[in-house]
């Protein structure tokens, strides 16, 4: 896996780290998950992986954002992707979600899902340029609207997976 350019770094969440995460949730969702969910994910599903991504600073360190995926069966799922608001639109949504992907492809996967809303463009076309591609909808799937989610998928066996991962972190490495 590549280095992760400074001042940023990525590693896997602890149980220390849920106060901030839980501030970076409910900065960037309208229905953030519980505490408790994100305790159980860490403690107790050996199928999650969860990460923070964070920065580096003179007194102290700052967590940003944070994603995790998990593993069932033959299938990579990413089940959660958020940047403080504060600091999105600079790429680091795009580096934490090429991490998980670069994460996920270590492992014998067949398949690579995840939900979005609907209505979040921005984040469809995020997830379209490293190969989702919208293969369902779930009804009604979000509690706080209502709103449809979409399910994305790709490939990570595809020789184009590979070529678009590669491409990203090109891109990646210019913007930060």
């Amino acid at each position: 896996m590549p280095l992760i350019p400074p001042p940023y770094f990525i590693r896997a969440m602890q149980l220390s780290d849920l106060p901030e995460v839980m501030q970076n949730e409910a900065a960037a969702y309208a229905t953030p998950w519980v505490e408790e969910g994100y305790r159980q994910e860490l403690t107790q599903n050996k199928q999650a992986h969860y990460f923070v991504i964070g920065r580096h600073g003179s007194i102290r360190d700052e967590l940003i954002g944070h994603a995790g995926y998990w593993l069932i069966y033959d299938e990579g799922h990413i089940s959660t992707i958020a940047i403080h608001p504060n600091w999105q639109n600079r790429g680091l949504g795009r580096l934490l979600l090429w991490h998980n992907l670069d994460a996920i492809r270590q492992h014998p996967v067949t398949l690579i899902t995840l939900e979005v809303r609907e209505s979040n463009g921005y984040a469809q076309r995020l997830y379209q340029r490293f190969g989702f591609e919208i293969v369902g909808r779930r009804k009604r799937y979000y509690q706080d609207n209502g709103e449809d989610a979409l399910i994305m998928s790709l490939d990570p066996q595809d020789e184009a997976f590979d070529r678009r991962m590669a491409e990203q972190w090109a891109e990646l490495g210019e913007m930060l």
